[in-house]
């Protein structure tokens, strides 16, 4: 599925809009981003359906952007940070996908320091998000 058409496809669909019903949002959209990693073999071949979920996602919890400005090789990515609540969790963002992230303010936080960390604070979040509900 091309990046246009998730857009379109997510935008549609009320159900996974912020309202009163937040938390169980929240979890059905960590469960959908759990399903796009095991369905695809590399990161980067689930980028166009993973967009449109991170940014609603990031209704949920404290969210911003950030651009990089260090004159490192990475200067001028955009970098998508989401504090979840097993930790900080982050993105490079094609310049492509920022239409998506428009409602979030820059990113007010440091960078945790952790690489690699994404899928398993998504995982333990939802377990959270899960134990929460259950309470």
């Amino acid at each position: 599925m091309n990046g246009f058409k998730s857009k379109k496809l997510i935008a549609a669909d009320k159900d996974y809009m912020p309202d009163d019903n937040m938390k169980d949002n929240g979890k059905l959209l960590l469960m959908r981003y759990k399903q796009l990693v095991r369905k695809h073999e590399k990161f980067k071949d689930a980028y166009d359906e993973l967009m449109p979920l991170l940014s609603i996602v990031s209704h949920y919890y404290n969210s911003g952007i950030r651009q990089i400005n260090d004159g490192s090789k990475h200067d001028g990515t955009y970098v998508l940070y989401i504090d979840m609540p097993a930790g900080q969790c982050y993105w490079s963002l094609k310049k492509d996908y920022l239409d998506l992230f428009e409602h979030l303010p820059e990113y007010d936080g440091e960078w945790c320091g952790e690489r690699d960390v994404n899928i398993e604070r998504l995982n333990a979040s939802a377990i959270y998000e899960q134990n929460y509900e259950e309470d």
